[in-house]
């Protein structure tokens, strides 16, 4: 028989409400990300996104893991890659679908962006990933932003268009950029409909 009194009771019962608020906190994060994703499609889908036009926004301080390593970015690779930066997160919410992936980089000299061996997969988290050898900041600043579309065909056009504006427009960048896949192969199926948000630090 199993004998207790109420501070042993209170104890058990004060874990169980830390869990669930926990479990909840994972479903509102989930709950958020399915909605943001439900929005900008619904937004894609009534044509109200514009593509190939630049923007200046201003974005808080951000977190991400960060695979550092170069690789040959083939299709097989760059998803072994985020399937390895997933297994450190330990999240219900899901990845893939999600507005959280991408390609990272941190530059010296804009020229370096056209090769994209330099670029190294991301995955967008929080604070708490800080102790992680992954874990990288994306400073809080202004972005110079872009939408692009059918990024698997044309991702070398796109970052050289976005060069050619930057060069034209004297705009001078910190050394941070990223690319964040908006609408990816798991939302559809076809490669036209892939969208890719292009962010730099200015």
């Amino acid at each position: 028989m199993i004998h207790s009194n109420m501070k042993k009771s209170v104890d058990m019962l004060k874990e169980h409400y830390k869990l669930l608020e926990e479990e909840i906190r994972s479903k509102q994060r989930l709950a958020e990300t399915i909605k943001e994703k439900i929005d900008f499609v619904d937004k894609v889908i009534d044509n109200n996104i514009e593509l190939e036009k630049f923007s200046f926004e201003d974005f808080p301080e951000r977190f991400i893991i960060s695979q550092l390593n170069k690789s040959d970015k083939s299709g097989e690779s760059v998803a072994l890659e985020f399937m390895h930066l997933e297994s450190h997160l330990h999240e219900t919410a899901p990845i893939l679908a999600s507005d959280r992936i991408g390609f990272y980089m941190d530059f010296d000299d804009i020229s370096e962006m056209e090769n994209m061996d330099n670029w190294h997969t991301m995955i967008m988290c929080s604070e708490e990933m800080k102790n992680s050898r992954h874990f990288c900041v994306l400073p809080a600043g202004k972005y110079l932003c872009a939408y692009f579309k059918d990024y698997t065909a044309d991702r070398d056009l796109f970052i050289k268009m976005f060069l050619e504006y930057v060069k034209f427009n004297d705009i001078k960048l910190k050394g941070i950029m990223i690319q964040q896949f908006k609408i990816d192969v798991t939302v559809t199926d076809d490669p036209k409909e892939t969208i890719i948000e292009f962010q730099a630090l200015v």
